[in-house]
């Protein structure tokens, strides 16, 4: 029988503790009990309702272990602490029965959303909403679609006279983010700033990097010279989102190509993503190795699926029900080539306030409804998110 309301942490060391312990779910009536590692049979009969249980990837047979206490605990939510993890390492454990994983060093505000999550209840971990945008591929477009849409859930969306909303952008591409200079702006800080100041890092320091923009939109840069994605891990991003969503009533995160062993941690703190993808048979491959990997991960955010780089309306009809078809899910938007984009861009402006009357700023406006519908419902979420599988290679008549 499982106490629903006890997090239990076996053979937890001090730091992972102490993240623990300032997690701040006492106000919602969990209680966390720490104890010495035992074996899975044990806690049969009084299984708690979430189990930390702490994995050290660098171990032979660690995760075997840990793959133990899964399938002696079906009814367990099990969320693994892990050290010296890699993205493969986070991508086994989740393979292994993983509810969760989170990846040290360990934060209290990593922890704090990963356990408020598993126990749906209210937290101080930020009100505002996180939406993910997501590239299925390099060159696809995401920028253009993680500017715009930040720029229009700012205003409401889809909604016009809709009240105001204070927005952040922030630009995790490492290496090859340019969200600041599709705006033109010229920042001062970036997301380096942020990296060598964790000791001392919480929102007014946020507050004090993010670039803001003639639209309202504060915009946190991305490095001005390549760092390695490592560079970021999975707690201090949760961190970073944390604090965001502490003052800004809508984030929006512009992820790069390259998934890391943060990439999960991100998708699974945002309330929505956002996937961009070519209208191509390669491009409908790339978005289907998404949505196997977040199935794999028993990702349940809910996915608003983009094609851009339609040719023209009857493109984009016959593709999105051609790739739809294929992947066993809706296409929830096509945007059109527009020639558009690239002016606005060399204004430094989003091209649905440099050009509101063309197509695609009216497919973008669909886009941002489709994006609000989907954080309406994600304080009803049930149902974990599954792709149905399907055969790609059906599209062979579509241009690659």
């Amino acid at each position: 029988m499982s106490d629903r309301r006890k997090v239990l942490a076996l053979a937890a060391g001090e730091d992972l503790v102490g993240a623990l312990r300032e997690a701040h779910l006492g106000n919602a009536g969990v209680e966390l009990e720490v104890g010495p590692m035992r074996p899975a049979q044990a806690l049969a009969e009084s299984a708690p309702s979430v189990l930390v249980l702490e994995v050290d990837a660098a171990r032979t047979g660690a995760i075997e272990h840990f793959q133990a206490f899964v399938r002696a605990l079906p009814e367990c939510k099990i969320v693994a602490a892990a050290r010296a993890a890699n993205s493969e390492t986070v991508r086994r454990l989740f393979r292994a029965g993983a509810t969760d994983v989170v990846t040290a060093p360990f934060s209290a505000d990593a922890l704090t959303a990963t356990l408020a999550d598993l126990f749906k209840v209210d937290t101080d971990a930020g009100g505002g909403s996180v939406v993910a945008v997501v590239k299925a591929g390099g060159g696809v477009g995401a920028t253009l679609v993680a500017v715009n849409l930040a720029v229009l859930l700012q205003g409401g969306g889809h909604t016009k006279g809709a009240a105001s909303k204070s927005a952040a952008l922030l630009d995790f591409d490492l290496q090859f983010g340019d969200a600041a200079s599709a705006l033109d702006l010229q920042p001062r800080s970036t997301l380096v700033d942020i990296l060598r100041a964790r000791d001392r890092f919480d929102a007014r320091f946020l507050d004090g990097v993010l670039t803001p923009h003639a639209s309202g939109l504060k915009v946190l840069a991305a490095p001005p010279a390549i760092i390695p994605t490592g560079a970021l891990d999975g707690g201090f991003a949760e961190t970073v989102l944390h604090h965001a969503t502490t003052t800004h009533d809508v984030t929006v995160v512009d992820l790069p190509t390259v998934w890391s062993d943060w990439t999960l941690p991100v998708l699974r703190r945002a309330d929505a993503v956002v996937l961009v993808a070519r209208p191509t048979v390669s491009g409908a491959l790339r978005a289907r190795r998404v949505l196997d990997a977040c199935e794999e991960a028993r990702l349940d955010t809910p996915v608003v699926f983009v094609l851009n780089g339609c040719a023209g309306p009857l493109e984009a009809i016959e593709r999105s029900d051609r790739i739809g078809k294929s992947l066993g899910r809706p296409v929830d938007a096509a945007l059109s080539l527009d020639a558009a984009a690239g002016r606005a861009a060399d204004r430094g402006r989003p091209v649905v306030d440099a050009f509101p009357n063309t197509r695609l700023s009216r497919e973008l406006r669909t886009v941002a409804r489709k994006v609000e519908l989907k954080l309406g419902e994600a304080g009803t979420r049930d149902e974990p998110f599954a792709a149905e599988s399907s055969d790609v290679r059906s599209l062979a008549g579509a241009p690659a």
